[in-house]
């Protein structure tokens, strides 16, 4: 039984690689952020789970004031799609808050 976990999982890592094959128009995006109840994290994720599905939608930001409200647009089953999301510990210097 274990032989078999690991041949399973071997195959799960090739098939769960961020980027199989050459994408155009890739673009990473870095944020550095103190998000200590994981909100940013987490709706970032879920953008990435249910947009990589092939489903698009609008994001709102602040919809119940008129002055500061935005829509987003994500392509999900056009050519949106987000590879991954990378989650680790940061330690910033004076000055770089």
């Amino acid at each position: 039984m274990k032989g078999k976990f690991i041949r399973i999982s071997k195959i799960l890592q090739k098939v769960s690689s961020p980027l199989p094959v050459k994408v155009e128009n890739l673009h990473r995006i870095s944020i550095v952020c103190r998000d200590q109840e994981n909100s940013l994290y987490k709706l970032l994720e879920y953008i990435r789970r249910i947009g990589n599905q092939g489903h698009s939608f609008d994001i709102v930001v602040d919809p119940d004031n008129s002055e500061c409200k935005q829509n987003f647009s994500w392509d999900g089953d056009g050519s949106d799609k987000i590879f991954s999301i990378e989650k680790t510990s940061a330690e910033c210097t004076e000055g770089e808050e």
